[in-house]
């Protein structure tokens, strides 16, 4: 009985550990993401014809595909950061003389201790 009692109490001491994060912080197992929402100015979503999120520090560029709701996932708790990383989000529409950008906004992302954290940059752009 005593080694039962031994061995729950060690692997309940063992389950906190491995779901503990850094500092002792209390981590939630909430899945966060980086979102920005592109607007018109009465506040209709932006249907944009061509969305990038740029790596400014690698020039990496991932393709966003269009949404009706205008709402574009940044990054979230997946997304691969060391550290703090820095990108742009650029957003381009095409009209019969040709494709312009209508959006370009800058963000401080970091990893954080449990989830993705946004330093700087807007929640929601409003084209002119």
């Amino acid at each position: 009985m005593k080694t039962t009692f031994q061995i729950s109490m060690l692997l309940l001491v063992l389950s906190f550990s491995f779901t503990s994060c850094k500092d002792d912080e209390n981590c939630t197992e909430e899945f966060k993401r980086i979102t920005v929402a592109v607007k018109n100015l009465d506040g209709t979503a932006a249907q944009l014809s061509e969305v990038y999120w740029v790596d400014l520090a690698t020039s990496d560029t991932t393709i966003l595909a269009p949404t009706t709701s205008g709402v574009y996932i940044l990054a979230d708790d997946n997304t691969a950061i060391s550290g703090t990383a820095t990108f742009r989000f650029d957003a381009y529409q095409t009209t019969s003389q040709g494709s312009f950008l209508v959006a370009s906004e800058n963000y401080v992302l970091n990893e954080g201790d449990c989830h993705i954290e946004k330093t700087s940059g807007k929640s929601t752009i409003t084209l002119d």
